[in-house]
């Protein structure tokens, strides 16, 4: 038997088996070389996850670094990330065979790590090395039948492996180092090889008719891995490709047999269980964190119970509100099994611990993760494990992680900080890698780095090329006098240059071994810029002309494309809604004349109207949208808060109730108000606008006040619900609902004040234009609860300046007057005829497309004028883009 090793193997490097290689041959790189060995040497190779070593060391590290310790400020600032820092030298230097207990010298990196190790250290990697290159000079440990073969000269492998192959060959092993020394190709790639191989800088002449060497290029890394993906497969070839990850998830895409691979070093969302729900310890709130912990595709917390809370933080902007309690009973209430309710109602407990101050309580933490770990050993101890392999890895991951955290949590100091806990997750969290796909028949022959290519291959087909990285030196701690110290107490290190020449030969290796040679670039990945892999600069710059003289784009198959057109959207209910050219709006979806309590409110009808394929996807086809809010919410947003901050002051209040509450807690009531309805103000990004609405607000309330004072009003709600009101205009069993954000009263009857966060002219053009639904749908409403008689003066307030915009009266206001066109306009009849109009197209199987459109354009503004319809908004050239896909095609 032959074992062949080389540095760069992955687990399964490109064997030519039609080149009669020796039956039972094993192909390694280090990881695999020493499991070999120790098993021939009779050791078992168990090794503790890092993890626990990780947690183990931050234990000896506190005992070990005192006051006196020059490292002490460093390691009070992040604990955690110089733990890992530390054991990172120790495991480079034991692993190079430097014997700690022995070391006397003077440097503090060197003492540190020799004072901070434990009897007990839990054995990692570099142990076993160390322990292999004790048990190398003692006798041999492979048996007679069995030689290596190191396939690349011996200044290319590390010195400590180098060292056990040497000693293991005085003792008869038979050890054979075979480098490649020439090229294997003919025509262009002959020549390019021979050029790389020759030392010189000489440019290479390539001609145009040889298609030993291809380069070509594509606009974005999708583009790249899809013609690759769609192309005939070259039984011939060898397709190496380093994202395995993306080019899997591409051809799972396309139907394609899959290469096998894994999300290697990344943290998939399963795995960040840990640090996302340790991140809900943060304070002030963070929402995106916690937005991010109830979307997680699997977790601890019911599904359901997220879903609704998502929705219910989408839409208030905060947490703990009246919104996001009603959410919680509601769905708890729905929940008819008892057993099941209780569950769930103890999964909020337990894992939604939102913080209400900036201490953090390390008691809270415990108990969280302690029940994070429980949950990780239910689901891992299930007879029928309901996931796919690759979360089993990750919640095993989690396990680990929440075990490591819990035993460093026993000597958290006193003056415990989130910062502190964020630092810990993150550095036990480290990036690892988890199985995705498995290899299946008829799929690619792929190899995933460039050390692979054991034999020469027919063809090399190396897409998408990009800069990978490369290992970082390991000894890049230590100064020279530090280097010489750990060189003399026995590590067998190795400098700088060594250490690059061992990358540069792995580099060359794929270019060397190949006959044929394809490589495919993308420009970007992602939106961004790709950076170009070192061995391709190198060949731009060698090539007359450059890579670009030779490139060729090809085109993308269709069969690529389609992809990008398909547009799955869910909802709670199963439904089937296809829009092609020939719209159908299947029967279920329309509004069910005996559906009780199913209403419509100012921006349900304006949404009907002026964005109908919206209001059928949301009112309808009930989808829902859980997306992040960002900037484009951030005035919405901004108006949340100031809403809020009016209901806390002047709701259930008198005037001077009022004024005495804001004056001794305006600080409070902000804060609060932010929590509950502002959370995106949190962002950093956002402390400016945070800063500037804090301050503009307390002049807001104080000016809101006088203007109440001054008019003689009396504020009588705040969030006041309208009862509900029967719209016949609009058709049988049309009931209106409404909210308005103030309702007041005075000595001749009711006033309505809507707060809009704004500074835009819009409402005072729709004002002079008599197109005000929103106020008008308000004085119909009061109307109808308070007598038709009743006086009611209706009026937009413009925050943080309050301007009032109005067209009636109001002291110290000026009245906005009506365009003579409109101004005997009655906005509530326009709006029941198109209300009208809607239904009678969905009925008839007809969803306008007007959106992205000139306004003006459609059935609506051709009826317009003989309907009487309510206008369309104009203050933009085109109709507002639907949220939803304006690509009606093919969504299902």
């Amino acid at each position: 038997m032959t074992i062949y090793y080389n540095p760069t193997y992955s687990s399964a490097p490109y064997r030519n088996t039609a080149s009669g290689a020796e039956f039972g041959s094993f192909y390694c790189g280090d990881n695999q070389l020493l499991q070999r060995l120790l098993f021939y040497a009779g050791i078992p190779y168990a090794p503790a996850t890092n993890e626990e070593r990780m947690a183990h060391y931050h234990a000896c590290m506190q005992r070990k670094v005192d006051a006196a310790s020059p490292f002490y400020a460093s390691f009070k600032t992040d604990s955690a990330g110089m733990t890992r820092a530390v054991l990172a030298w120790r495991d480079a230097l034991v692993g190079a065979g430097w014997l700690i207990n022995e070391y006397a010298g003077v440097s503090p990196k060197l003492s540190l790590v020799r004072d901070v190790e434990s009897e007990d250290m839990p054995k990692g990697e570099a142990d076993y090395w160390l322990e292999l290159m004790q048990l190398a000079v003692e006798g041999r440990i492979l048996p007679a039948d069995i030689n290596v073969v190191v396939t690349c000269s011996v200044g290319d492998i590390k010195p400590h492996i180098a060292y056990i192959l040497s000693e293991q060959s005085k003792r008869g092993v038979v050890v054979e180092f075979r480098p490649i020394v020439k090229a294997v190709a003919k025509g262009n790639l002959g020549r390019i090889q021979s050029a790389v191989l020759s030392g010189t800088d000489e440019k290479i002449s390539l001609d145009n008719s040889d298609d030993t060497f291809c380069y070509m290029r594509f606009a974005t890394e999708d583009d790249a891995l899809r013609y690759v993906a769609t192309e005939p497969v070259d039984k011939s070839a060898v397709y190496y490709c380093s994202n395995t990850k993306r080019f899997d998830n591409t051809l799972k895409l396309l139907g394609k047999p899959t290469i096998g691979s894994s999300l290697s070093l990344s943290s998939p969302q399963v795995a960040q269980l840990f640090v996302v729900g340790n991140g809900l310890f943060e304070y002030p709130l963070n929402i995106r964190r916690i937005i991010e912990w109830l979307n997680m595709p699997i977790g601890p917390v019911d599904k359901g119970l997220c879903r609704v809370l998502s929705q219910a933080l989408i839409d208030s902007g905060g947490v703990n509100n009246a919104r996001w309690n009603k959410a919680k009973d509601e769905y708890l209430n729905s929940v008819t099994d008892l057993d099941k309710r209780k569950d769930i109602a103890q999964q909020y407990d337990d894992f939604l611990p939102i913080s209400q101050c900036d201490v953090v309580d390390v008691e809270k933490v415990k108990a969280f993760n302690s029940n994070l770990r429980k949950w990780a050993n239910n689901r891992l101890a299930m007879d029928k494990f309901p996931y796919e392999a690759i979360v089993r890895e990750q919640i095993a991951s989690v396990q680990s992680y929440c075990a490591a955290l819990l035993k460093m949590l026993e000597s958290a100091p006193v003056d415990f900080r989130f910062l502190d806990l964020q630092l810990w997750c993150r550095n036990i969290a480290q990036p690892s890698a988890y199985g995705q796909y498995e290899a299946e028949i008829t799929s690619h022959n792929t190899i995933s780095v460039m050390g692979d290519l054991h034999d020469a291959a027919a063809k090399v087909v190396w897409f998408p090329a990009a800069d990978e990285g490369v290992v970082s030196y390991p000894f890049e701690m230590f100064n020279d006098a530090e280097y010489d110290e750990a060189a003399s107490g026995g590590a067998k290190l190795y400098k700088r240059d060594q250490h690059s020449l061992i990358n540069q030969t792995a580099m060359l290796r794929m270019l060397l071994n190949a006959e044929r040679l394809t490589i495919i670039e993308a420009d970007k990945c992602n939106g961004e810029k790709v950076a170009r892999h070192p061995l391709v600069l190198q060949l731009n710059e060698r090539i007359e002309g450059g890579l670009k003289s030779i490139a060729v784009t090809p085109t993308i198959s269709k069969e690529c494309i389609t992809t990008d057109s398909l547009v799955n959207n869910k909802s709670e209910k199963e439904f089937v809604l296809q829009l092609v050219d020939g719209v159908e709006l299947k029967e279920r979806h329309l509004r069910a004349t005996d559906e009780k309590g199913k209403t419509e409110s100012y921006s349900s009808i304006s949404q009907l109207i002026q964005h109908p394929f919206t209001y059928v996807c949301e009112k309808c086809a009930k989808l829902k949208d859980h997306a992040m809010p960002s900037a484009q919410d951030l005035e919405r947003t901004l108006g949340n808060v100031a809403h809020l901050m009016i209901e806390k002051v002047f709701g259930g209040r008198t005037l001077n109730e009022a004024a005495a509450y804001y004056a001794a807690e305006y600080d409070a009531i902000f804060e609060e108000s932010v929590n509950q309805t502002g959370l995106l103000l949190r962002l950093p990004e956002y402390a400016i606008e945070l800063r500037r609405l804090k301050r503009k607000m307390k002049d807001a309330l104080r000016i809101l006040y006088e203007t109440i004072s001054e008019n003689d009003l009396t504020v009588e709600a705040c969030e006041y619900d309208f009862k509900q009101a029967q719209w016949s205009a609009a058709g049988d069993g049309v009931i209106l609902s409404s909210r308005a954000d103030m309702l007041l009263s005075s000595a001749d009857g009711k006033v309505i004040f809507d707060f809009k966060y704004t500074t835009s002219k819009r409402r005072q053009t729709e004002i002079e234009e008599n197109r005000t639904l929103q106020l008008e749908l308000y004085r119909y409403m009061a109307r109808q609860e308070f007598g038709e008689n009743t006086p009611v003066r209706v009026a937009y307030v413009l925050l943080p300046d309050v301007t009032i915009l109005t067209a009636d009266r109001f002291y110290g206001v000026t009245a906005i007057p009506l365009k003579d066109t409109r101004k005997n306009a009655d906005v509530m009849n326009e709006a029941a005829n198109s209300y009208r109009l809607r239904w009678e197209q969905f009925k008839a199987g007809v969803i306008e497309r007007v959106e992205g459109a000139d306004v003006g354009t459609g059935q609506y503004a051709e009826l317009r004028t003989a309907r009487q319809l309510f206008p369309l908004e104009e203050y933009k050239k085109k109709y507002e883009q639907d949220r939803f896909n304006k690509d009606y095609k093919n969504l299902k």
